[in-house]
């Protein structure tokens, strides 16, 4: 009698995994096609169920600053990581809302952490190019972009990223050089940004 009780409350916790399982799978389909609102109720369902899960709580936090609600999306990145301190990409996530929050510091100690994890997650190291690059500090700013380019060689992003900088400092055939490597690797950049370009080419 025991062990069919037993057999019993796997099966349920066997199928509520898959429940939670299957929730994040849609929701994250939705949050790929743009309809963040949607994904959002289907993220609670999945914390409903268990609070526990770590996924869910970041999952939701990307779909909440997708729509622009920084302030709200940081609390469940922090939840996410309260759970699991190792969570690379809610601590990358949650460095981004502070970025979009103008919160720099924040930002690049979130970003950081993110490295302290994974020391090649290049869209932390990415990031923090960016970071350095609004806050006019050029040579930190290429050394992340540089660092970024050792891990990930082929990030047109990063190229375009680095042309920027460049322009900025007045080293226009870096920039060129940049630029062009970044359209090697298939990146398009705003066209605002795309004119500048065009100016020294």
């Amino acid at each position: 009698m025991i062990l069919a009780i037993l057999m019993i409350l796997l099966v349920s916790a066997s199928g509520q995994k898959d429940t939670i399982d299957q929730l994040l799978a849609k929701g994250n389909n939705l949050t790929q096609k743009g309809e963040y609102a949607s994904s959002i109720s289907l993220f609670d369902e999945a914390i409903n169920i268990d609070q526990e899960n770590a996924h869910a709580w970041n999952e939701k936090g990307l779909a909440l600053q997708n729509l622009g609600r920084y302030d709200e999306s940081i609390t469940y990145f922090d939840k996410a990581i309260k759970l699991n301190p190792k969570y690379v990409e809610a601590w990358y996530n949650k460095g981004w809302s502070k970025v979009e929050l103008d919160q720099y510091d924040a930002a690049i100690e979130c970003f950081k952490n993110a490295l302290e994890i994974d020391p090649s997650y290049c869209d932390a190291t990415n990031d923090l190019g960016i970071v350095y690059y609004y806050s006019r500090n050029y040579e930190d700013a290429e050394n992340w972009y540089k660092k970024t380019l050792e891990f990930c060689p082929e990030r047109g992003e990063t190229w375009y990223n680095l042309g920027l900088l460049y322009l900025d400092m007045g080293r226009n055939d870096d920039a060129n050089a940049a630029y062009v490597k970044s359209k090697v690797f298939g990146f398009e950049g705003p066209k605002e940004c795309e004119k500048k370009f065009q100016g020294i080419s």
